[in-house]
Formats: structure tokens, C-alpha cells, sequence
């Protein structure tokens, strides 16, 4: 690896344990997960201690830093390894179930309140909010329960930041990159039309039982796509179930045109930035990150990015 990762272990009192250089490591870093997910197997240091917490940073930027889920500590004739399962704080809103409950005129506050603030991520940027009803349904966890809500009131989900902040919209404002060309080398690039994604009709229940309204889709009419969905629309979409179908029909759409860059070294990209795309193949611009995931094992160093057309 060019770029050395350093990694940091804490023990349940907090004290700093440096750790090796891994033999392998995988860092997820997903738009739809408040969690990041970090994999990793190293060398075993002597006189360890359990481990409760784990850093992971590149020079000058800190890629993760969460609890750990699960930690393996395997012996054989090839020596001692430690193998680590993390997750950053995000994972308290998936972890724990939120308390079922029906919502009469709620506000985004009362679901806020409810549901995150009691794990300390604040949030911005959504203004007020109101749905005329809002239930949550018994299983869901902290984070179903407040995207549910956002979703209905403002037709988007929300994002947890790397900064600890939720925002009502996908990360934007970092810099754009050319893949090829001059630009970021790679070292495999896939572009991928997915037309079995894609839906062209949903059809709407009413309160009285039937299907008596539904929603098009012009875009997969254009490429030819025939393909209808029966939707019955939760709670959160009762006063305004058109909406609830017009965003089933754009998520369908946006995983239509999808791209796969592999890049050689650990580079610190954001879910943040924006993708310009050159090759033998042909030009294609704007595109945005849904995953990032750094990658490192035998085979070398490299990161991963999952991309969807603008």
C-alpha cells in the first residue's frame, strides 16, 4: 500500500493499543446505512486486551472509527491472528427497535425526539415538517421509524454524515473526480444497464380496497419497459399516495444506469463527490457514490466505488 492505513485498537478503559499492518481489510461506506461496516485481520500483538473500540485513518483523514462487534483470535502453525467486526456509532439507530406507536398530527420533532435524539446525532437542514398521522409498526428499528416519517413528509430519506449529523438529502459539495483519461487511474471500470430494475406502473389501493388509480412512468415507457407493481400505501403516504408511487417509480429508475470503478491504492473519496467517467468504451458523466468500499489483502490495495447516473 502507497498509502499506509494506521489502525488504532481501544480496550474497555480506553487506552490506546496501536495495531499492525492488516493482512486483510474491507471498510463499507454506503448512502442507505447510517453504519459503517469495517472487516479486518492482522497479525496478533502480544499482550492484547479486549477491544472495544477501533480506529482506521490515512494520512490526514480518518476513514472509520466505531465499535467492535465481534473480535476472533485464531491460532495455528502459521501463527496468531486477530480478526476484528466493526461498525460506526450509526449502528445504535439499527441496532435497537423503536418503541411501536401511532402519531396523531406529528411534527418532526416529536419523531425526533422519540426516536434519535436520545443517541446524540443531531439534525439539519429539514425545516418543519408535519404528517396528518404517522404509525410505527412493531420490529422497526430507530432509524425505519424516522426515515418513515421523512420519506412521507418530505419524499426523501435521510443520511447520516461522516460527521455524526443527519441531512434530508443524498451527501453533495465535494469535489469532482475524471476517472481515465489523466485523471484517477483504474483498474477495471464497468458500466451496467439494469432494465430488470426499472418499473413503469404502480398501481394504488384506495381505502376503499381497490386499485383504482396508479402512476406511470414516461422514462420506461422511452427504453420500453413494461413491468407493474400492486402498492398498498403505508401509513405515512395516506394523505398523499401519488407521491408515495412517484418515488417507488424514481428509486426503480435510478438503479437503471449504474457504474463499478476499481481503483488502485486506498484513495479518500466521499460519498460527497461526483464521478466523471472516460475510457476506450465511451464518455459518461455524472455520476454519484451509493458505496465506497476500501479494500486490501493479498492481492493489493485498492478502492471499490459503486456509482448511479445523475
Amino acid at each position: 500500500m502507497s498509502n499506509l492505513i494506521q489502525l488504532t485498537g481501544y480496550s474497555q478503559t480506553g487506552t490506546a493499543c496501536p495495531l499492525p499492518q492488516p493482512v486483510f481489510l474491507q471498510l463499507s461506506r454506503a448512502v442507505d446505512s447510517p453504519a459503517d461496516g469495517l472487516e479486518l485481520t492482522l497479525p496478533l500483538p502480544q499482550d492484547l486486551p479486549p477491544l472495544c473500540k477501533v480506529k482506521a485513518q490515512l494520512p490526514g483523514d480518518i476513514l472509520f472509527i466505531g465499535e467492535v462487534d465481534e473480535e476472533e483470535r485464531v491460532s495455528s502453525p502459521k501463527g496468531e491472528l486477530l480478526s476484528l467486526f466493526a461498525r460506526s456509532d450509526g449502528a445504535l439507530l439499527l441496532d435497537n427497535q423503536a418503541l411501536p406507536q401511532r402519531f396523531d398530527s406529528p411534527r418532526l420533532q416529536d419523531v425526533y425526539q422519540r426516536y434519535i435524539a436520545p443517541y446524540g446525532f443531531p439534525i439539519a437542514g429539514f425545516g418543519e415538517l408535519r404528517l396528518p398521522s404517522y404509525r410505527v409498526s412493531k420490529g422497526a428499528s430507530e432509524w425505519e421509524a424516522f426515515c418513515g416519517f421523512c420519506e412521507g413528509a418530505l419524499g426523501v430519506r435521510p443520511y447520516l454524515t461522516p460527521q455524526g449529523v443527519i441531512e434530508p438529502q443524498r451527501p453533495s459539495g465535494g469535489r469532482r473526480y475524471t476517472i481515465g483519461e489523466g485523471g484517477l487511474a483504474y483498474q477495471k471500470l464497468t458500466f451496467r444497464r439494469e432494465r430488470s430494475r426499472v418499473l413503469s406502473k404502480i398501481c394504488i389501493r384506495g381505502e376503499e380496497g381497490y386499485y383504482s388509480s396508479a402512476v406511470s412512468s414516461e422514462k420506461a415507457q422511452e427504453i420500453g419497459v413494461r413491468r407493474k407493481r400492486y402498492w398498498i400505501p403505508p401509513d405515512e403516504y395516506q394523505h398523499n399516495p401519488q407521491a408515495g408511487a412517484d418515488r417507488l417509480l424514481m428509486d426503480a429508475w435510478n438503479r437503471y444506469r449504474q457504474a463499478e470503478a476499481l481503483l488502485p491504492d486506498l484513495l479518500p473519496l466521499s460519498l460527497a463527490d461526483r464521478f466523471d467517467l472516460i475510457d476506450s468504451i465511451g464518455s459518461e458523466m455524472g455520476y454519484y457514490p451509493v458505496e465506497i468500499r476500501w479494500e486490501f489483502s493479498a492481492s493489493g490495495a485498492f478502492t471499490r466505488l459503486y456509482l448511479r447516473k445523475e
